[in-house]
């Protein structure tokens, strides 16, 4: 696992708190959390919270005190958005308070929103600094003016609804504040190490320079332009880590000034004033922040109130964020439905409240979810331990409990497969089904029956077989959303970040891409396109993984396994499919510090491409191998009006990916066509190459065929043996080429669900089973043409495998074969077996023919080496000019076969 980039980022985050701390003597060191939040930051500055009516926590200003004693800080604060209640109401019950809020502000020549910490101010400047919030500039103007201290939080965190701001906003943000906010409790190492890196360089010439970039005097905002100084904060909206990540003030003579009765809070003002500080602490991980929505999640379930539909209609924002409010409302009302459901999110609060399920929750639950409890209570104990206690036993806890419901709900429905089998054989049989018609009813709760009349079914039976489901379903939903919400807060910004980083010239991120694929070692050829991917990556050392699920395979260099949730068997797909973690995902991808992805397949893991896509902020590329069209369409049987919903739902799949790769013309033309209206742009012309062991064999033994003499035409078909790939045109391509050949034969290589009834149709047929390489380079040069009947590969690695073993192809024009065979040249190319047919049997004729054919599939094959597609596949990546390892070329074909075709060729 390349965890370097992780590692040396948290050794410069420690290294720079170190440095920070080293100035402040121990005996001068106040603690104060500067950045933390309880019940009264009830004006979310996000619209949807706003519509909502729901605020951004419930803790109580008790339970947050209690948190930030036990973490060892000496002073309070408690700065909520745009309001400082909290603080008045301590002050009048005789607390002493570092005054504070968290103003959003607007950078109004960019409409961009930060949040600024304010501290020191009196309940009439309080009400001005609201007034003037809209404007940061005339707020930062005041606050200079009436010595209020400010702290720009999270620089790196910042609303920009009309998209990213230029890298000048940086510029101006440098030159407004003396203080920035660098160790963020609720941020990543990566970007509160860029943050104190930008603050670090701003000596009296960096400063100059952000001046001139922006025109604008240095000392226009701050008092002191060549002095920065940097704070740290929890930002903890849940009690859950406040105090954990804070500040140092340097208090010179602290103890005389305790003993004195000084006021903490004047001390720490003029420490922050003087710039007397330094952060400590720890920073985010996705858990710890997964762990704090979890239970906000849980809490809005619980409290949240019916917002009103004419509400939040008039409500100020857009239609799509109110269509998102009243999805979000709806959601939560249904939650409540589920009475197990709602009784588990309730346990979870408390667990994170430090309250352990108790012994009527452990006899109310079931022996399935017994272990989801002993989990909550290594939270619960972990939260009366204390937040460090608590981070470590999050880190593991939700991934378990997630892994547990999925589990399962898996093992639930394998224990329904037959009923399942049952439901969707009736679905098939019934015309009318909305399901023939890939569609659902828009009412919802028909899909079960019930509303106010009672309506049946929309799917008869449905409401039976989902039976036992919504509890781990729901509850799955709920932590996995969480972990969802988590990493999307922490990587919203990636892009600007990557920018940052560019403009500092330090602390990039790597550029590395994860790979994901359903299949990989089973006998398909989107397995072995991979495994040939997987060689190159190898040999090359590309900054490429590949990820698959697997419960057989081991990790290895290049290949990351994820183990398999659950494993299900569908009689209309050959290939088990594999249900993957998404939090195990979510994990390797952070981990692995990868920024970019590719996927391979339209299964589960297509849904985690996009889950990872959206969650980090990362570009993702789809691999387009299949046409699911065709398989639908000649496999399935489908009528037009589902194809025609098939096709909106693969436009939407795709269209969801930043680009993609397609490995024939005709399929790039449909992708930009009408049907799809992908722009050119996105897609990319890719191609597979042929792996070094295929070349001809000197002896062109025919022993693998069982001794077929050297005068009598063998055919060879390669591949599944299965409807798709036409195999059912095998019959009538052989018997009109027997008609000028009678003795020809047709050898199978592979297997699959249409071979017996192929072996009925053509008992003669030599069939070979599945072959391994040798065996295929001993067949492939045996024969005298690969016969490809298929209309549904979109490549045909079989062709450039056959060409490299100077054996001839006849296929159908169409898709790949029509990109890689040259008729007349290399091969084949005919538009019915009829006329395929016929041609192979005018080339057998003609062995002067049929010699150029075998050199040309040789020359042909020259223009699929690795090294050129993979140079194009890693530019249109971003990936770059990569080093690539030199590698020698294959061996040449023998001597002697080259000499024997020659001969033909010229009439020897």
């Amino acid at each position: 696992m390349n965890d370097k980039f992780r590692q040396t980022v948290s050794e410069e985050l420690e290294n720079l708190l170190l440095r920070g701390q080293s100035l402040v003597p121990q005996d001068e060191r106040l603690r104060i959390d500067l950045h933390c939040h309880d019940l009264h930051s009830d004006r979310p500055d996000e619209r949807l919270g706003r519509i909502l009516g729901i605020p951004e926590t419930w803790v109580t200003t008790d339970d947050l005190v209690r948190t930030l004693q036990g973490n060892g800080t000496d002073l309070l604060t408690v700065t909520n958005h745009n309001d400082a209640r909290t603080c008045w109401n301590l002050l009048e019950a005789g607390r002493d308070v570092l005054v504070g809020a968290e103003f959003s502000c607007t950078l109004p020549d960019f409409d961009v929103g930060v949040h600024v910490l304010t501290y020191g101010f009196d309940p009439r400047q309080e009400e001005r600094l609201k007034r003037l919030r809209r404007d940061v500039y005339r707020f930062v103007d005041y606050c200079n003016e009436q010595d209020l201290v400010t702290v720009l939080a999270h620089p790196l965190q910042f609303h920009s609804p009309k998209g990213l701001p230029p890298m000048e906003v940086m510029d101006r943000l440098g030159l407004l504040f003396e203080r920035f906010e660098v160790v963020n409790g609720q941020r990543d190492a990566w970007q509160n190490v860029l943050t104190a890196t930008w603050v670090e360089g701003m000596d009296e010439e960096e400063i100059r320079a952000m001046a001139r970039r922006v025109r604008q005097s240095p000392d226009l905002f701050v008092r002191h332009p060549w002095r920065k100084a940097m704070t740290g904060g929890s930002d903890d909206h849940m009690a859950m880590f406040a105090g954990s990540t804070g500040t140092m003030l340097r208090i010179p003579e602290l103890a005389q000034a305790r003993r004195d009765g000084r006021k903490l809070s004047a001390l720490a003002l003029e420490a922050l004033r003087r710039g007397d500080c330094a952060p400590y602490g720890g920073t985010n991980q996705e858990e710890k922040l997964a762990a704090a929505l979890l239970d906000y999640f849980c809490q809005v379930v619980l409290h949240m109130e019916d917002p009103g539909l004419v509400r939040m209609l008039l409500h100020k924002g857009e239609p799509s964020e109110k269509a998102l409010a009243l999805a979000v409302a709806n959601g939560v009302f249904e939650l409540r439905r589920h009475k197990t459901t709602m009784g588990f999110l309730k346990i979870v609060h408390q667990a994170f409240a430090g309250k352990a399920p108790g012994l009527g929750a452990r006899l109310a639950t079931s022996r399935d979810f017994r272990p989801l409890l002993d989990r909550l209570s290594d939270i619960a104990r972990a939260r009366r331990e204390g937040s460090r206690e608590l981070v470590d036993v999050v880190d593991t806890a939700l991934p378990a409990i997630f892994r547990h419901l999925g589990e399962l709900l898996a093992r639930r429905v394998q224990d329904k497969s037959e009923r399942i089998e049952g439901f969707l054989s009736g679905l098939r049989d019934s015309s009318a089904s909305p399901a023939r018609r890939l569609e659902l009813p828009s009412d919802l709760r028909r899909l079960f029956g019930g509303g106010a009349r009672r309506q049946p079914e929309a799917l008869p039976g449905l409401g039976k077989l989902v039976d036992g489901l919504p509890y781990p379903l729901l509850s799955a939903l709920v932590v996995g959303g969480a972990s969802y919400a988590a990493t999307r807060v922490l990587n919203e910004k990636r892009p600007f970040l990557d920018a940052f980083a560019e403009r500092l010239g330090k602390h990039r991120h790597p550029h590395r891409a994860l790979w994901l694929t359903d299949t990989f070692g089973d006998r398909n050829g989107v397995s072995s396109a991979l495994a040939s991917l997987l060689a190159e990556i190898r040999e090359r050392n590309l900054p490429i993984d590949l990820c698959v699920v697997s419960d057989t395979l081991v990790e290895e260099d290049h290949l990351r396994v994820l183990r398999p949730i659950a494993t299900f068997t569908l009689a209309a797909h050959s290939q088990p499919i594999r249900v993957p973690d998404l939090l195990e995902a979510r994990k390797l991808f952070s981990t692995g510090a990868y920024d970019r992805l590719v996927c391979s397949t339209e299964g589960p893991m297509g849904l985690v491409a996009l889950f990872l896509k959206n969650a980090f902020e990362v570009p993702a590329w789809f691999f387009v191998h299949t046409d699911w069209m065709d398989f639908a369409r000649t496999t399935l049987g489908w009528d037009r009006a589902a194809m025609s919903r098939l096709r909106r739902l693969l436009r939407a799949f795709y269209s969801s990916f930043d680009g993609l790769f397609v490995l024939n013309s005709q399929m790039r033309d449909w992708f930009v066509g009408p049907q799809m209206n992908m722009a050119s742009d996105r897609v990319h012309a890719t191609a597979h190459w042929v792996e070094d062991g295929f070349r001809p064999s000197p002896d062109r033994s025919r022993k693998l065929l069982g001794g077929v003499p050297d005068d009598v035409p063998v055919l060879l078909f390669a591949g599944r043996v299965s409807d798709e790939k036409g195999v059912g045109d095998l019959p009538a391509i052989l018997r009109r080429v027997r008609q000028t050949h009678p003795g020809a034969r047709l050898a199978i290589a592979g297997t699959g669900p249409a071979l017996e009834r192929l072996l009925k149709e053509i008992p003669d047929a030599i069939s070979l089973g599945w072959c391994d390489q040798a065996k295929l380079v001993e067949a492939y040069s045996a024969a005298d043409f690969l016969v490809l009947p298929s209309r549904f590969d979109t490549f045909g690695c079989v062709v450039l495998e056959a060409m490299a073993c100077g054996l001839p192809v006849a296929a159908y024009a169409t898709k790949g074969p029509r990109d890689i065979v040259q008729p007349g040249a290399s091969g084949i190319l005919a538009d019915s077996a009829a006329e395929l047919g016929s041609r192979i049997a005018d080339a057998l004729s003609d062995p002067r023919r049929h010699a150029m054919l075998r050199l040309g599939a040789l020359e042909r094959v020259e223009s699929y080496q690795a090294e050129p597609i993979l140079r194009a596949l890693l530019a249109d990546l971003g990936l770059g000019e990569q080093p690539m390892r030199k590698r020698p070329r294959p061996a040449a074909p023998d001597a002697g076969l080259l000499t024997g075709l020659l001969d033909l060729v010229q009439g020897a």
